[in-house]
């Protein structure tokens, strides 16, 4: 389900170049899902996908709309259809009132999916179980030789106490080096993603990405004091979160659990310096490979994936 807003542009509009709208009636910033949304020209048929071509900030007050930098000038006087997404599935008209006419019959009501997610047990980090300290010379790559490698590749889901959807990995060095490491590998759907992370001396650096598997890292530069790769307690979520209130209730152990931090996916075009594209879970509770960790959780599309990988 979604509503549509016309607009007609009081100017060009340039790549990079935003507008505001107001809401429709008895909306907010809360009513809308974090993706989906898309805008067709009236006048050429033109469609453009967000966040791909487009991105929306749902603002207190009103909603902005930036186009894409690499997009083409759209002319003054054009009118465009914001398609917004609303939360949950499309219904057939002969059905019960979808959610998203739940949602615009009762203003600041919508229907969600409650979901049970079993993150497992994931193993206790360890600081160098993905590449052991290594100091190459110039760019290449890092042999991926930790406890945690076998045959080239490294599976973090594998295996009892392993993190079912991902989970993060942390750069460190034994001095001041400031190489790129570039990590390499799949989700835990199997899609091909990067992410692109900065030495910073003896001081370790967390990855943002939940990654399923690691294949390669690549370095940018010398190491002289001897990088090391391992993994973080940063958890893969097998789904996109939209906001980071979507959660209803975190258990340890089957009981429940000082907060953890969520962080909702990335709702622009993936980078390899983006956040995960689903987002992620840090449970309060380090890690240790015992405890067992699971959310409830009321979602507006559980089916939904998150952007494209980068």
């Amino acid at each position: 389900m979604f509503l549509i807003v016309e607009h007609t542009l009081s100017a060009a509009l340039a790549a990079s170049g935003t507008f505001t709208v107001n809401y429709p009636d008895d909306t907010d910033e809360d009513s809308f899902a974090g993706y989906g949304h898309v805008a067709i020209s009236r006048d050429t048929g033109a469609k453009l996908n967000q966040p791909t071509d487009f991105t929306l900030a749902f603002n207190s007050a009103s909603i902005e709309f930036t186009l894409g930098s690499g997009q083409t000038t759209i002319p003054a006087g054009s009118r465009l259809y914001l398609q917004l997404n609303l939360p949950g599935a499309d219904a057939d008209p002969g059905d019960s009132p979808s959610i998203g006419q739940a949602l615009v019959d009762t203003p600041g009501v919508s229907q969600l999916a409650l979901v049970r997610v079993d993150l497992g047990s994931p193993l206790t980090l360890d600081a160098d179980g993905i590449a052991e300290a290594q100091s190459p010379t110039g760019a290449g790559n890092l042999d991926l030789d930790g406890v945690l490698a076998s045959g080239g590749v490294v599976d973090l889901t594998d295996g009892a106490g392993g993190a079912p959807f991902g989970r993060n990995v942390i750069v460190d060095s034994g001095g001041a080096d400031t190489a790129v490491l570039t990590i390499t590998g799949t989700d835990w759907q199997g899609n091909a993603m990067s992410e692109a992370l900065t030495l910073n001396g003896t001081t370790a650096v967390p990855g943002k990405k939940a990654f399923a598997t690691i294949t390669s890292i690549a370095h940018s530069a010398t190491i002289s004091n001897g990088a090391f790769v391992g993994t973080g307690d940063v958890l893969g979520m097998p789904f996109y979160i939209a906001d980071d209130d979507e959660w209803v209730t975190e258990l340890e152990d089957g009981v429940t659990a000082t907060a953890g931090a969520f962080v909702d996916g990335v709702d622009s075009a993936a980078t390899t310096t983006t956040g995960d594209v689903r987002g992620t879970y840090d449970p309060n509770s380090a890690c240790d490979g015992a405890k067992h960790f699971v959310l409830y959780m009321a979602i507006s599309d559980p089916t939904y994936q998150g952007v494209t990988q980068a």
